[in-house]
């Protein structure tokens, strides 16, 4: 299958669920993650020739789509922050509205200089007390959930 016709296919099948911005930016994390294409290569090579084995993940996501899963669910990965975390079912997608909920803190600590012990109650995918400790090496970070599955 050509990249173009995975693309229209893409659009075809998704325009119901997805605004078009979104079904190419979709597009691209899946040609990223299953077979390491960049964004560009669409643009510059739409007739770049897909094998069945390479095709077959996409479709499968595909699919999954349809059903309305989070791409991230489909990945098992979320951008968060600079980094890339483990999601799953289990635990929430990290939003990006939560991104300036770091900086804000980041921003309060640089002005109290002081001894840190962060705890992040509910923690999900650790996405809050990952950022942070990254962030603030010398501080004490430790991230607590009920779910075990999220946990793990």
């Amino acid at each position: 299958m050509l990249l173009r016709d995975l693309r229209n296919l893409f659009h075809k099948d998704l325009k119901s669920v997805y605004p078009e911005a979104e079904i190419d930016s979709i597009l691209d994390i899946l040609l990223e993650h299953y077979l390491g294409i960049g964004r560009f290569i669409l643009a510059l090579q739409p007739r770049y020739s897909l094998t069945k084995e390479e095709e077959q993940p996409l479709i499968e996501a595909l699919a999954r789509l349809m059903d309305e899963e989070p791409v991230q669910y489909i990945t098992g990965t979320a951008h968060f922050f600079g980094l890339d975390l483990k999601v799953n079912p289990n635990v929430l997608i990290p939003r990006p509205e939560t991104e300036d909920l770091i900086r804000w803190i980041l921003q309060d600590i640089n002005d109290h200089k002081q001894e840190l012990k962060i705890l992040d109650v509910g923690t999900g995918s650790g996405n809050i007390a990952i950022s942070l400790a990254k962030q603030l090496p010398a501080a004490e970070v430790h991230a607590l959930d009920i779910s075990a599955e999220a946990l793990e």
